[in-house]
């Protein structure tokens, strides 16, 4: 994200109404953005940016958590 504000500050002051629209384009540019969560992809209509990836199902047997497929 880091890089996002860098391209951001280029465009406009921050703390300004054209700051934040630079910074929500700039974040819309970022692809495959490694976290600890997810891998993040902001985009319009999808503003947390995690797609089904960062989605598991796991249960709870015999005193474990087992990830179901």
């Amino acid at each position: 994200m880091s890089e996002a504000v860098r391209r951001a500050v280029g465009k406009a002051n921050p703390g300004t109404a054209e700051y934040r629209a630079a910074l929500r384009e700039a974040m819309y540019q970022t692809t495959e953005l490694a976290g600890v969560q997810a891998i993040y992809n902001f985009k319009p209509g999808n503003p947390y940016g995690a797609d089904e990836r960062a989605r598991v199902i796991v249960q709870w047997q015999s005193g474990r958590f087992k990830l179901v497929q």
